[in-house]
């Protein structure tokens, strides 16, 4: 009998554990739901609405870094970069790991001109994620826009020495079979021995490619 009652007992709290949690499984649910909504508007190019479907997500958890990356992301698609760096920080002090935000942000960075700070958060991604070929391109980017161009194109090489294939954000998404050509027509106008050279140059050369 003795047993029995120890087991009712157990039984009891584990019941009572369960009523009391119940209602934060339901709230993180909904928090869920609300991220997966945002996607779902990221995914049709519905910025702003996703970036009230993550902040609704936020209210209920702000303690979620993919949550924080989502919003950044829709932020950047907005042109409101400073906000999505913001966000990207948020997520970035949640989870310092998280290498797709310190991608995310770099390009956001980027996109600001704050090509050095663009690159040490390429460095911090590749610190976590050393073959992928996606930042080592967007790091080719950022020290194209520091003028380092040098550094640039090993950049480039090093994405397409892991991933042939990939086509390089300096194209504008031309076709990866172009890549190569644009890289030795840059070199041919020796842009790494003018370190000078004004970076709307570069914009003309890539444009009339």
């Amino acid at each position: 009998m003795e047993i029995f009652s120890k087991v009712a007992i157990i039984c009891e709290i584990i019941l009572i554990a369960v009523l009391i949690c119940s209602p934060a499984i339901a709230y993180n649910n909904q928090a869920v739901q609300y991220f997966n909504e945002g996607y779902n508007y990221y995914k049709l190019g519905q910025y702003t609405e996703a970036v009230v479907s993550y902040d609704n997500a936020l209210a209920i958890d702000s303690n979620n870094a993919t949550v924080w990356t989502g919003r950044g992301s829709a932020l950047d698609s907005l042109g409101r970069y400073t906000e999505a760096v913001a966000s990207y920080d948020k997520a970035l002090a949640i989870n310092p790991k998280y290498y797709q935000a310190w991608n995310n942000r770099g390009i956001a960075l980027d996109s600001l001109g704050r090509y050095t700070e663009a690159v040490a958060s390429y460095d911090k991604a590749l610190a976590l994620v050393p073959n992928s070929s996606m930042v080592w391109n967007n790091l080719g980017t950022a020290l194209g826009g520091r003028g380092w161009y040098k550094e640039s194109l090993a950049s480039y090489d090093t994405a397409l020495a892991i991933n042939p294939t990939y086509a390089s954000a300096m194209t504008r998404h031309l076709p990866s079979t172009r890549i190569t050509p644009l890289r030795n027509r840059i070199e041919n106008l020796h842009l790494i021995n003018k370190p000078n050279l004004p970076r709307f140059c570069m914009h003309l050369l890539v444009q009339s490619f």
